[in-house]
């Protein structure tokens, strides 16, 4: 969760830092892609890395939010290339459907902010499994246990 979190920290920062830009530098076509734009594409792979691990990890319902993560943050990918590889590169600015890649963008870092909101307040509450339980490394300390430990004749 920890690296889902960083990752998340990184996009907000790369995303407050672009609104930054643009305000005090506009939009330069001639610089090719803002710097603030990859701190928050670091972010957005970043977090889809820590989503899939976390889901690979996970099973049966509780894998589920992280699918739901790792598709939202797909979409926001999606955008953010988009936006970075076909305006900015080329010099684009203003382009009628520049909206877009925005609103995916959008839609994927505020959804997976959302969700990864949820998916902590539901672990650190214990409305979800114990921590730890039911996933790949839990499963293969109970059978170690258990190997381990003396059975009685």
């Amino acid at each position: 969760m920890t690296w889902a979190w960083l990752g998340l920290a990184l996009l907000l920062t790369g995303t407050t830092a672009d609104t930054l830009w643009h305000q005090a530098y506009g939009f330069p076509s001639d610089e090719g892609i803002p710097y603030p734009h990859g701190i928050s594409a670091a972010g957005l792979l970043l977090s889809l890395f820590a989503c899939f691990r976390m889901a690979s990890r996970s099973s049966g319902s509780r894998r589920g939010g992280w699918v739901a993560g790792c598709i939202l943050l797909m979409i926001g990918l999606a955008g953010s290339l988009w936006d970075n590889l076909l305006y900015h590169t080329r010099g684009i600015y203003g382009a009628p459907i520049q909206e877009i890649p925005h609103t995916m963008e959008a839609a994927g870092g505020l959804g997976w902010l959302v969700l990864l909101i949820v998916i902590t307040v539901l672990r650190v509450t214990g409305r979800s499994k114990h921590r730890g339980e039911d996933t790949v490394s839990s499963r293969r300390n109970e059978q170690m246990n258990r190997s381990s430990s003396p059975t009685a004749d």
